[in-house]
């Protein structure tokens, strides 16, 4: 019986893991296969291993939310790719033989980690293969889970959970990095408050983030500060080009359909501080800037506004 290291002999990174549990898999099967990890902030599945006779284009790739991989990354037990479904997903199956297969859920002592994916015809893996993969994922799961799940609670302390950008730690500690050098800092919060506390406002929650990072430069720094609320470092911004930011940032998330309840659309209020255009303090740029957002407020939904 082929048969991977025990998760104390396993390599110590989840790469080398996924990569030793691919290499036994080939043995075992003689199928190309593939690893995938969940990142337990992001929600999001990548490819992180693949066996010989894969195309190595697939490492890094994340899989596609209605691919067999990807809800056997959720925990779903589906026998293969015969459901309808594709089994990577439909841009990803670039070859006939990586359409056909079946994936099997990594499972970690605090859930699933992630997914093996093997390219085989149909019939090839019969019942007692199958089982011996389960073995052999199970090994894998146990072990990967044990480096996600300490390398999760090491970034918790400065990284938010649900978005997976910095927390108000991470974020005081990015803001300390730039005393001395003119900045700004946006302060947004969604007015919908009471609606983002269910599993459905954690993935609207994680689109915000999205949203955040994608009208912002490379080196900006977004975090989320709280239930509902949103801040941007803006590192040599001065108040002007901030309040431009804030307005790209505002007009995004007007526009999008978040699906919240019976909500469609959510309304944001803003605020921005600048250093030295508001105050002279790095360390006083969050209390401006959520004063500037809560007075803005009472003039009504989707506006920025700076003190005076």
């Amino acid at each position: 019986m082929v048969r991977i290291n025990q998760p104390t002999r396993l390599p110590p990174t989840v790469a080398s893991i996924g990569f030793a549990l691919t290499d036994a898999v080939l043995t075992l099967t003689r199928c190309p296969n593939v690893v995938a990890v969940n990142d337990p902030t992001t929600l999001v599945s990548t490819i992180v291993a693949a066996s010989k006779g894969t195309d190595r284009r697939l490492i890094g790739m994340a899989l596609e939310d209605e691919s067999v991989a990807r809800y056997a990354c959720l925990g779903d037990v589906t026998p293969d790719a015969g459901t309808g479904r594709p089994l990577l997903g439909p841009r990803s199956d670039r070859r006939r033989r990586e359409q056909r297969g079946t994936a099997l859920p990594l499972r970690g002592e605090t859930g699933v980690t992630g997914a093996l994916v093997v390219f085989a015809p149909e019939g090839w893996i019969d019942a007692l293969m199958y089982a011996r993969l389960e073995a052999l994922a199970g090994d894998a799961g146990l072990a990967i889970g044990e480096i996600v799940d300490e390398q999760l609670s090491q970034r918790l302390g400065l990284v938010d959970a649900v978005t997976g950008h910095p927390n108000r730690s991470g974020l005081d500690k990015a803001m300390q990095a730039s005393i001395g050098a003119p900045c700004s800092l946006v302060s947004f919060a969604v007015d919908q408050v009471e609606e983002l506390g269910t599993e459905q406002g954690h993935l609207v929650l994680r689109r915000l983030a999205t949203i955040l990072r994608s009208k912002t430069r490379d080196y900006d720094v977004p975090a989320r500060v709280g239930g509902a609320e949103f801040a941007l470092f803006l590192p040599d911004a001065p108040l002007d080009s901030a309040v431009l930011v804030a307005d790209r940032v505002r007009a995004a998330v007007s526009e999008t359909e978040f699906e919240l309840g019976d909500r469609a659309l959510l309304t944001c209020a803003f605020g921005v501080a600048a250093m030295p255009d508001t105050v002279d303090a790095i360390d006083r740029l969050m209390a401006a800037a959520v004063d500037a957002r809560v007075e803005g407020r009472q003039s009504g939904p989707n506006r920025i506004a700076t003190l005076h």
